[in-house]
């Protein structure tokens, strides 16, 4: 997913259906590759869980500011109800990754936020 969207906001007439407020330029872009790196290292992350289970715990951390971003804008920035859903799916796939991931490598949540191994 992340590497779609972030291919997505690297064509300008997409990046504007998706962004309708924001015409494309460089933070366009910057954000399109940030994106599309990021799920890269996700589906990397996902060859070896056990080992790289930080990396993804991380990655919920991020998902959840996401949402307190973009429900901030959706609601009182006036970028409307695109931004709050997609905050919300953001909160939705951050829960996932920080409720699931430690009972799936049997290892808790601080210790996986701290990087240790029990």
């Amino acid at each position: 997913m992340n590497v779609c969207l972030g291919s997505a906001l690297q064509v300008p007439a997409i990046s504007l259906s998706l962004m309708p407020n924001h015409p494309p330029g460089m933070l366009t872009h910057l954000l399109g590759l940030v994106v599309m790196f990021l799920g890269l290292v996700l589906v990397f992350c996902s060859r070896d869980l056990p080992n790289r289970a930080t990396l993804v715990i991380w990655e919920g951390i991020l998902r959840c500011g996401g949402f307190a971003v973009m429900s901030g804008y959706g609601y009182f920035g006036g970028e409307g109800m695109q931004a709050t859903i997609s905050g919300f799916v953001d909160l939705a796939i951050g829960a996932v990754y920080l409720v699931a991931l430690p009972r799936f490598v049997s290892v808790p949540l601080v210790d996986l936020l701290l990087d240790r191994r029990s």
